[in-house]
């Protein structure tokens, strides 16, 4: 994921564990060792171009996100065992999917998680609007692709965008990877199983 500034590209090395942060311009990597997690899952920038929200996984533990220094400070844990977690644009709203499926929102710095009943085992966040009060969500992989938006107050639900296009030939599935800037950016993934149907001739039936 790019820095909020663009001036850094964070990637996850599988092999061993790393997070690597990718100057845009001139400049040198900044290696963050994946130190304690034996998994790495997730990485996004908070606001200030200094500080990640990164997921993983220790050995033999369940997964949970921590908030990590750029200057390679120790990571501090911001959500539960089990708990994984997308940041908000504001940097300080926290949407967590627990290990059963159901979403949670709430404050970074802490407080009484709020149960969204609204998204549903099976959604996955694919962005945030600009003002953090709502998510965008794509409900399994079939195509055609449907991305939809979801109040977080008031729990709507809305279509924004089907995703089909003749250019997926023979679809298996859509994954939508990104969605920037309320859809006027995204970015998919599908897969295609090509077949060739033969005609036989001269065989004996057994």
């Amino acid at each position: 994921q790019l820095s909020p500034d663009g001036a850094w590209a964070a990637a996850i090395i599988a092999s061993p564990p790393e997070l690597v942060l990718y100057p845009t311009g001139a400049g040198s990597p900044v290696r963050l060792a994946g130190g304690h997690l034996t998994r790495l899952i997730s990485a996004e920038w908070f606001p200030d171009n200094r500080t990640l929200l990164v997921c993983g996984a220790e050995a033999s533990s369940v997964p949970r996100c921590y908030r990590q220094e750029m200057a390679g400070a120790t990571p501090t844990p911001v959500t539960d065992e089990g708990e994984l977690a997308t940041l908000a644009p504001n940097g300080t709203t926290l949407l967590i999917t627990r290990a059963d499926g159901s979403f949670h929102v709430r404050s970074i710095d802490g407080g009484t998680p709020r149960a969204l009943p609204a998204l549903t085992p099976g959604d996955r966040v694919v962005g945030w609007s600009r003002d953090s009060q709502r998510v965008y969500v794509q409900h399994g992989s079939e195509a055609p692709a449907a991305v939809e938006r979801i109040d977080l107050a008031t729990g709507m639900r809305t279509v924004v965008r089907t995703l089909a296009s003749a250019s997926f030939g023979s679809r298996v599935n859509v994954i939508v990877a990104d969605w920037i800037d309320d859809g006027r950016w995204y970015a998919y993934n599908y897969s295609t199983v090509p077949s060739i149907l033969f005609a036989v001739t001269g065989a004996s039936p057994r």
